[in-house]
C-alpha cells in the first residue's frame, strides 16, 4: 500500500535508532511498497545523515552506501506538494502548531488518503486530530 513516510523513520533506520516495533516492522516492508514523499524528503532525509557523520554517529562513507540503497525503494515525489506550500501547508503548520516541513507530510497525506509513517510526535499529534492514519508516532 503506498505510504507517505517522512524522514524521521528513514534516518532512525539508516542510523540503526530504536523505533517502535510497529515502525520496524513496516520499515522491513519498505522494498515492496510504495513510498509517497514531497520534494523535500531528499533533503531532509540527506541532511539527518549527514549530521549524523558531522557528530560521529557514522562514518561520512556509510552515510553514501546508506543513501545510495535507498534508491532501491520504490519511491514516489508527489509534485502537488510544492504547489500546496504557501497555501494549505501553511495553514495545517500554523492549526497544528508544525513546522511547515512537517506539514508538507500531513498536507501530503490527508490529500492521497495516505496513511503517514512519522516517529515525530507533534506530526503524529497531529494526524490524528486530521484522522489520518498513523504508522508509528
Amino acid at each position: 500500500m503506498p505510504t507517505v513516510v517522512d524522514a524521521s523513520c528513514l534516518s532512525a533506520m539508516l542510523l540503526n535508532e530504536d523505533v517502535p516495533v510497529s515502525v520496524r516492522q513496516f520499515l522491513e516492508t519498505l522494498s515492496d511498497a510504495e513510498v509517497v514523499v514531497p520534494a523535500l524528503w531528499f533533503w531532509e532525509v540527506a541532511n539527518s545523515s549527514h549530521m549524523a557523520a558531522r557528530r560521529a554517529r557514522t562514518e561520512l562513507r556509510e552515510v553514501f552506501d546508506q543513501l545510495s540503497d535507498l534508491r532501491d525503494l520504490n519511491i514516489v515525489v508527489d509534485d502537488e506538494s510544492v504547489a500546496r506550500a504557501w497555501t494549505t501547508s501553511i495553514a495545517l503548520a500554523d492549526q497544528h502548531r508544525l513546522t511547515v516541513y512537517d506539514a508538507a507530510y500531513l498536507e501530503l497525506a490527508i490529500r492521497r488518503s495516505l496513511p503517514l509513517a512519522t516517529l515525530d510526535k507533534a506530526l503524529a499529534r497531529a494526524a490524528r486530530a486530521e484522522g489520518t492514519e498513523l504508522i508509528g508516532g
